[in-house]
């Protein structure tokens, strides 16, 4: 990108296509994009499908610069994430897609030709799609991924009562898989007992009108911690579990001697490699290793209220990749679409939505006494009003 600069006139415009770390890395990768701004402008990024160049394995993003003129502070910068592209990859090759799939390349020509005709003018917003929003000039490392600045879609009453009732499922499985796994001596008792005490009860009002949602950064709602290990080589058999950021058996790596100053109790999870945002559940002792990090809720929050949290989150993992890697203080800064109720999460709606879900009723009795505790045994506190500081630091 720098020497084709080099190479132009000023008022030039460059189109480039570079590999998606060239737009996210922080530290040395990533401190090219900063001083940029003093000379250029960022007029448009769009990130294109993981295969575009099959088969060579990485993600591309196209960067479109104006030469010789300094960023204005409020110049807008057209976002966009192509999703189809117009083939598939079949048996080794990439054909044209048939049955009617929309062309995201298509669909986006016009809206970038007229933008970069006039920057000024409106670009309707297609949220997870397009949009023209200003750089985020807070970003300590000043990522330049549409992923970062798209807006996420607000699911309606169908897709948000599936998406619930899924989560509800995979945490079902996922905790008779932890409590059915082998470790120490002894009879211990399941999700599966549990479950078997408690009559199959109707389902509670389905959800019939969705309150206000709005985006919150993850830092107003938790405290984010990364994991305490990075290798479990040298740590002796145990019975507590250790979360990763593995997708199977809930994440748990294994079952280790952790000391009560790395462990956690009632929490979730959360991925920063492998398949970054990934949220897990873990009603017990555990703990952590440092490829994700440790959510606990700033907030006296219910675990059905967190369980909501959690699907939303795992329906927000579109934004980070193999190729848009994930860590604290980025993680902090993500948003997630939540029910608002008089500036305050509307923990109400967010609690009748679980209960409503066919097999709340099976996974009610494990998640009793649900109180999320950190290693230095703090807990929740009162979690001030929502205000529209999302990008404000904790």
């Amino acid at each position: 990108v720098e020497a084709a600069l080099k190479s132009m006139e000023d008022g030039g415009m460059l189109f480039a296509i570079v590999p998606m770390s060239v737009v996210t890395e922080g530290g040395k990768a990533g401190a090219w994009r900063r001083p940029l701004l003093d000379h250029h402008t960022v007029l448009a990024v769009i990130s294109f499908p993981e295969e575009l160049f099959y088969p060579v394995s990485n993600q591309t993003v196209a960067v479109i610069l104006r030469k010789g003129i300094a960023h204005p502070k409020d110049q807008p910068v057209f976002w966009a994430r192509v999703v189809n592209d117009g083939f598939r990859k079949s048996k080794g090759k990439r054909l044209p897609t048939k049955g009617g799939v929309p062309n995201d390349l298509e669909t986006i020509k016009p809206l970038l030709r007229s933008f970069l005709l006039d920057p000024k003018q409106p670009v309707p917003a297609t949220p997870e799609f397009v949009c023209a929003a200003p750089l985020d000039l807070s970003d300590p490392i000043l990522e330049l991924a549409p992923e970062a600045y798209l807006e996420s879609r607000v699911p309606d009453v169908r897709e948000l009562v599936a998406r619930l009732d899924h989560q509800v499922r995979e945490n079902v499985g996922a905790l008779v898989t932890f409590d059915l796994k082998p470790r120490g001596t002894g009879p211990r008792r399941t999700i599966i007992d549990d479950a078997r005490a408690v009559p199959s009860a109707s389902a509670a009002a389905a959800i019939k009108k969705l309150p206000t949602f709005k985006p919150i950064p993850l830092q107003q709602v938790f405290t984010l911690q990364a994991g305490d290990y990075h290798s479990l080589a040298d740590e002796d058999a145990g019975e507590t579990p250790v979360a990763s950021c593995a997708d199977s058996e809930n994440g748990i790596a294994g079952f280790y001697e952790i000391p009560d100053e790395h462990t956690y109790r009632d929490a979730l999870t959360i991925a920063f490699n492998g398949s970054p945002l990934t949220t897990k559940m873990h009603p017990y002792a555990l703990g952590a290793k440092d490829d994700g990090a440790v959510a606990l809720p700033k907030e006296d929050l219910s675990a059905e209220a967190l369980i909501f949290i959690q699907a939303q989150l795992n329906a927000e993992r579109w934004r980070f990749s193999y190729y848009r890697k994930c860590f604290r203080e980025k993680l902090g800064r993500t948003t997630v679409e939540l029910p608002i109720r008089d500036g305050r999460l509307d923990v109400g709606f967010m609690v009748d939505a679980v209960r409503a879900q066919p097999y709340w009723w099976f996974l009610n009795p494990r998640l009793k006494g649900w109180k999320p505790k950190a290693p230095d045994g703090s807990g929740t506190m009162p979690l001030p009003a929502l205000g529209d500081d999302a990008n404000d630091d904790e």
